[in-house]
């Protein structure tokens, strides 16, 4: 709640309580990574790379935490890295989820900027 109120410091803190109270929730700490992006002003620094990866060892699967991994990768210079990231989470993801657009339109973006056809390049 605090960060969808604009107060992430406080939520941050949230989150890291309750990271302490259920280790193995993946889910939270893939909720406190974003919230660390979000503090760094759209940054995926270390602290939320470590998150999320933390968060995967919890479920390797989830979406969230793979996405900024991808994003991370992008940030650090590694686009085809983040490409294939990207594009393993839409094959992997079902059909309708709500997220399914927005990645997909991340991934279409990076396939164009890595000169590759977006409709080849993007599930």
């Amino acid at each position: 709640s605090y960060i969808q109120l604009g107060r992430v410091d406080e939520g941050i803190v949230a989150l890291k309580r309750a990271v302490a109270l259920d280790d193995k929730n993946g889910a939270v700490r893939s909720l406190l990574g974003e919230a660390l992006f979000q503090q760094a002003g759209g940054k995926v620094t270390p602290e939320a790379l470590a998150v999320f990866q933390e968060a995967l060892k919890r479920d390797a699967k989830d979406p969230r935490a793979r996405f900024y991994v991808g994003l991370g990768l992008m940030q650090a210079g590694k686009d085809r890295e983040a490409l294939d990231a990207w594009v393993a989470i839409i094959r992997d993801g079902p059909p309708d989820a709500e997220w399914l657009p927005a990645i997909r339109a991340a991934a279409r973006e990076l396939a164009v900027k890595l000169k590759l056809d977006p409709k080849l390049a993007v599930p």
